[in-house]
């Protein structure tokens, strides 16, 4: 369907000032493209067309035969999401009655289940208007638009628009109707419309609604069931203390229909939301939470502005705490609209006090079109929601998120990150025609307001005529009043100077495509400005006459002026449609292409850094001046080249003095700012074409970023100040992490650096307890926890450990109190009392006995044995159960000798009880903090995290078999011929080699080179996926029955596998030395000091052998040498008696008998 921008054109030349109830509502929908899809057309199909057109309902059409004019369209109908729904539950109904027919129920029904039952096509005709709730309504073309109005304040939700031949000219629905009358209304000069959108919806009595809601943990299919029987069109998903954390509404059965045999039915309506987060974005380090909701106290052009801006068909009205109390549809808005045509409203509120209502407002007309996103992004199911909490001001002002009267506000919030931002609503504004770094710029300071209606504007300088109207800051985020005539306002809190309005430029924009490469620079040009390119500063460079044959790295400095070139660099660097503009390699712009020349642009600046410092003064002022007026909202993806072209300055990561890197990070936090708040859309680019440099780029550009944020936390930390103070409230922070955050998607689609390169060792000194306790209650506020890419592995585990000892402290209290109330007798440990001849049957039986306490301090005894476990036994009890559970005897696992990796045994005989218990102990030991000897490979850690696995993980653990794919994928030849593969995959059985087809029929269907790829894919997932879907599923869920908490989200696949298989680095003599402890010896001691020697001059495998004797494993711990825990203990005298139990009851700790100790001496 056409773009309601384009309509909007149209509409505002043609209609603007006209009654809009006589206007013809055929015109509404002029120019649209329609959806019209046959009745025989699958309803697969047709579901598919309506998410390709973006469409929820598309009208239904047979054609009959029309004598002696061939055939005509007869429209039967309406299809929509809710059909689908309906025809899913009627489905599934009947599979669970077994029976196809019950009496006297509709014909409809009856011919759709004999079509189900003999498998037969379901044509959308057959269910269309299946839901009752989308019947076919249409109605002339020239019917006035009121009485379309009219018709949507009931039943109909959309109205076709039909020409005299009977063809639909257009759609004309609920959304667009009210797209088009908010726009009326910035134009009418009808003071009782104006009015009638300033009273707030409890004047208005909308919102009263009833609110149905389901618990989260309700299955998708149930909350479908009601939404269908109740004939509604929306939930609201509300968490336990009764929160809204979303909603299931009928357009989400798209994604059932695309999910695998529909299994998202079964989902719960939490983990649906979440699924639609997930698909949706928690994508390229941008995070926002899907509830649109209003408060009782907002106005009905509030109200209208933000359903045209999500795009939503209802807004919830919640309270303070996001509890819901009702809604508003586009049906109640419209009704009301209606009433107000007819006179009765308007005569109703005439008796309603209106003097609080003060001007009407001014909507500004250079956001007139709906500039909501689709969904807003949402954050991984770790994060928590960041929309800043609402603050009172004293004064005339209430809350300030009322105080929207345009949608530019809501523009701002729905294409900008969500993470808070100081609540700044004080603001300066400049008049036109003033520079930024004009001397003479007179400034008007505006003044707090917080009321969602007009205000009067009382500021030195200010006429009586202005109102206020709010913004947000194109780099701080930071919310703004400021006058609504004005082109341009300065944001107190950043100090950047906001466009609201385009300003005008003598370099025309036909041309900032399509930059010159062969300009003549002999004689100066004093008319239209010229973008730059290499080839022009060399030529600037060259008039000079300094130099022949300058090259690109000068060995001597120039010693000139070069007047010429400095005014360039002013003229380029200040203005950025011009910088924009410049370095261009005339390419379209594409994911894959920022239409820069990157390689230019960093040959441009080693030549410009090389010259004399009046042209690097010139580039980084003037850099600094764009950055403080960077113009208008950047909304296309053409207009954030001038972001590429300035993150390349190799400058701003030098620091050589305390001036120079403040003058530095002074610049790149407004380049990170601007970043930061662009859209979506626009950081999908950037993620793409970061993805793309080449590693020493890249890195260079995660280093900047880094070093920014050790910058502001390291400055703060000298002040003395407190540390949430520093990073809660500080937006150069929040934007510099959400610039990571881009760099870190970017490096996950194309990894250039390990993990461990995006840690901040500043971020270390964060309370991270404080900031993790912050996040899990959704205060709203900033916190790193958001980006658990900057926080190291030790203070992860840091955090890890906190939340199990609070967890264990948790089970503890609550065993103790049970005791005191149930005269219960509990043990504040997991004691489990193992008989080493039985080690799995029992450690099975009482880990599935006491799966209640699995949280507390766990403590093994062997049966039999004397000894008191402090560490050791447990990490005796982990690493026989290891060697067992992964040992041939049992074939639970696979063993592949190329890569010494283990992988799920498709054909074990094993029950799933095995792999639940190897579930178990995996999460045991990381919540124990115990490191295991388990040869799994990452893979299997991805798919712990619900994260895709592919080809390249394969080639982990089956380097042969990828090799051989790979070839298959490469080989030019035949395929078929040379390769003689079928639709099959294959594993090993006990000796046997079983096949099982990976499609239908499979075994009969060759592998050619049209179909290669799809064999290779489906050949991948079937060993990664299919083949061991039995085995995975009970393990993965007796890990999450032990690890199931917030904290382990903070952790990458990577690390989870770093954390329990440690990290193969060689033994650090140094570092352990250093943390070793000494009971009994000092380090100075003959007996130590032969003992480091003697270690010293071991190889790197009887290093690891004594690392195993004294810890249990080869592996240090993931954090490092340094963070072992080592201990040489002084055995003395009794040493004969209890250096064999010893050597396994203390953890680290190597006992040295008395005798060894005293021939060292000799």
């Amino acid at each position: 369907m056409s773009s309601p921008s384009a309509r909007r054109l149209s509409m505002e030349q043609t209609h603007r000032g006209l009654d809009w109830r006589t206007v013809a509502a055929g015109n509404l929908v002029e120019g649209q493209k329609v959806l019209e899809i046959p009745g025989s057309t699958p309803i697969e199909l047709a579901c598919e067309k309506l998410v390709e057109y973006k469409v929820s309902s598309a009208p239904i059409y047979v054609d009959q035969s029309v004598e002696n004019s061939g055939s005509k369209r007869e429209y039967v109908g309406m299809f929509d999401y809710g059909d689908v729904i309906a025809y899913l539950l009627l489905v599934l109904k009947r599979l669970k009655q077994k029976s196809e027919t019950v009496s006297g129920e509709d014909p409809q029904v009856l011919e759709l289940m004999r079509r189900v039952g003999g498998g037969e096509s379901i044509p959308v005709k057959l269910v269309s208007d299946l839901s009752h709730k989308n019947p076919f309504y249409s109605k002339p073309y020239d019917t006035p638009l009121l009485e379309i109005v009219r018709m949507m304040s009931g039943p109909a939700h959309r109205v076709a628009m039909m020409r005299p031949n009977g063809e639909i000219a257009g759609i004309l629905s609920q959304s667009l109707a009210l797209i088009w009358l908010y726009e009326h209304a910035q134009h009418s000069k009808d003071e009782s419309l104006h009015r009638l959108l300033n009273r707030t919806l409890k004047d208005l009595g909308l919102g009263t609604t009833p609110v149905m809601s389901v618990p989260s943990d309700t299955m998708v299919v149930n909350a479908l069931e009601v939404i269908n029987s109740k004939k509604i069109s929306s939930l609201a998903v509300v968490n336990p203390n009764g929160v809204m954390v979303g909603n299931i509404s009928m357009t989400d059965v798209k994604y059932i229909v695309k999910s695998h045999h529909h299994s998202h039915l079964f989902l719960t309506c939490f983990q649906l939301v979440s699924k639609v987060r997930f698909d949706k974005g928690v994508e390229d380090g941008q995070d926002t939470y899907p509830v649109f909701d209003v408060k009782p106290e907002s106005t009905l052009g509030y109200a209208m502005a933000k359903l045209i801006a999500t795009k939503a068909h209802r807004v919830w009205v919640t309270d303070r705490e996001g509890k819901p109390m009702g809604l508003v549809s586009l049906t109640d808005v419209l009704g009301v609209l209606a009433q107000y045509s007819t006179g009765r409203l308007e005569n109703a509120l005439s008796t309603l006090s209106l003097g609080a209502l003060g001007h009407r407002s001014r909507l500004d007309p250079s956001y007139t079109q709906p500039l909501g996103t689709n969904d807003p992004s949402i954050r991984p199911a770790h994060a928590r929601v960041a929309s800043g909490p609402s603050r009172t001001y004293s004064g005339r002002g209430t809350s300030s998120e009322e105080a929207i009267d345009s949608l530019l506000w809501w523009h701002l919030v729905m294409n900008s990150p969500q993470h808070n931002r100081p609540s700044q609503m004080s603001s300066y504004f400049v008049p036109d025609g003033l520079q930024a770094n004009s001397t003479s710029e007179r400034v008007y300071e505006g003044r707090l307001e917080h009321k969602e209606r007009s205000m009067q504007v009382d500021s030195p300088g200010a006429t009586d005529a202005d109102t206020m109207t709010l913004g947000k800051c194109i780099c701080c985020n930071s919310r703004l009043s400021f006058p609504a005539t004005v082109a341009s306002f300065r944001c107190t809190v950043c100090g950047t100077i906001n466009d609201v309005r385009t300003r005008r430029s003598r370099f025309k924009r036909s041309r900032m495509s399509d930059a010159s490469d062969s300009m003549d620079v002999s004689s100066p040009s004093f008319g239209e400005p010229e973008p730059l390119t290499l080839r022009r500063i060399k030529e600037l460079i060259a008039l000079e006459d300094m130099m022949d044959g300058y090259s690109d790295s000068p060995k001597a400095v120039p010693t000139g002026t070069f007047l010429e070139l400095e005014a360039a660099v002013k003229q380029t660097f200040g203005n950025w449609e011009l910088l924009n503009a410049s370095f261009s390699n005339h390419r379209e712009v594409t994911l894959t292409e920022p239409g820069v020349d990157l390689v230019q642009v960093r040959q441009a600046y080693n030549l410009l850094i090389g010259l004399p410092v009046n042209i690097v003064r010139a580039m980084m002022t003037s850099i600094d001046i764009l950055l403080r007026r960077p113009g208008p909202v950047l909304r296309k993806k053409e207009e954030i080249r001038f972001l590429v072209i300035i993150l390349e300055n190799p400058l701003l990561a030098q620091h050589n003095y305390p001036q120079e890197s403040q003058y530095h990070h002074n610049i790149a936090k407004r380049v990170f700012g601007l970043v930061s708040c662009l859209s979506n859309q626009l950081h999908h680019y950037l993620v793409n074409w970061f993805a793309r440099f080449d590693t020493v780029v890249f890195r260079k550009k995660v280093d900047l970023a880094n070093a920014f944020i050790t910058y502001r936390l390291s400055k703060a930390l000298r002040a003395g100040k407190r540390f949430p103070d520093i990073y809660e409230n500080d937006w150069r922070i929040s934007s510099a992490a959400r610039v990571m955050a881009l760099l870190f998607a970017a490096n996950n689609q194309t990894p250039h650096v390990p993990i461990y390169e995006f840690y901040n060792t500043m971020v270390d000194y964060v309370d991270l307890v404080a900031d993790y306790d912050s996040w899990q209650q959704r205060s709203g506020k900033f916190a790193f926890c958001q980006y658990p890419f900057l926080i190291s592995m030790g203070a992860k585990m840091s955090v890890m450990e906190i939340d199990a000892k609070r967890q264990m402290e948790s089970k503890l209290k609550e065993a103790y109190f049970n005791s005191l109330i149930q005269n219960m007798r509990t043990t504040p440990i997991l004691y489990l009392n193992i008989r080493r001849e039985y080690l799995i049957e029992d450690s099975l039986r009482q880990l599935s006995e006491n799966r209640e306490d699995l949280k507390k301090l766990l403590k093994i005894g062997f049966a039999g044995e004397e000894g008191v476990d402090m560490g050791g036994l447990r990490k005796e009890w982990f690493l026989l159960l290891v060697r067992e559970l992964f040992g041939p005897q049992y074939g639970m696992f696979t063993w592949d000798e190329d890569s010494q990796l283990c992988w799920f045994n498709p054909a074990s005989f094993e029950t799933s009880d095995q792999y639940y218990l190897v579930g178990q102990i995996l999460g045991l030991a990381i919540y124990n903090s115990t490191i295991l000897d388990i040869k799994l490979p990452l893979a299997c850690y991805k798919k712990l995290f619900n994260i895709p696995v592919s080809l390249q993980d394969l080639e982990v653990f089956r380097p042969a078999l990828s090799r051989g794919l790979r070839q298959l994928l490469e080989f030019d030849g035949d395929v078929e011929e040379v390769f003689c593969r079928d639709f099959v995959g294959d594993y090993e059985a006990f000796g046997e080699i079983q096949q099982v087809p990976l499609i239908p029929n499979g075994q009969n269907i060759p592998v050619t080179n049209a179909n290669r790829v799809d064999y290779v894919e489906r050949y991948v997932n079937f060993i990664l996926n299919d083949s061991i879907r039995d085995q995975f599923e009970p393990f993965k869920r007796g890990f999450y029955l032990v690890c199931g908490c917030n904290a382990l989200s903070l952790f990458r696949p990577e690390e989870i596998e770093l954390l329990v298989r440690g990290s193969d680095e060689p033994l650090n003599l140094q570092e352990l030395m250093a943390v070793t402890e000494y009971q009994g010896f000092h380090p100075q001691d003959y007996t130590i000091r032969h003992f480091w020697s003697i270690l010293e001059s071991m190889s790197d495998e009887n290093q690891k052998r004594l690392l195993t004797f004294v810890t249990g494993s080869d592996k240090i711990p993931s954090t490092g040498t340094a963070n072992m825990s080592f201990k040489i203990t002084y055995a003395g005298e009794d040493c004969e008696r209890h250096v064999a139990l010893r050597s396994y009851v203390l953890q680290s700790d190597m006992s040295i008998p008395i005798s060894l100790a005293a021939k060292a001496r000799a």
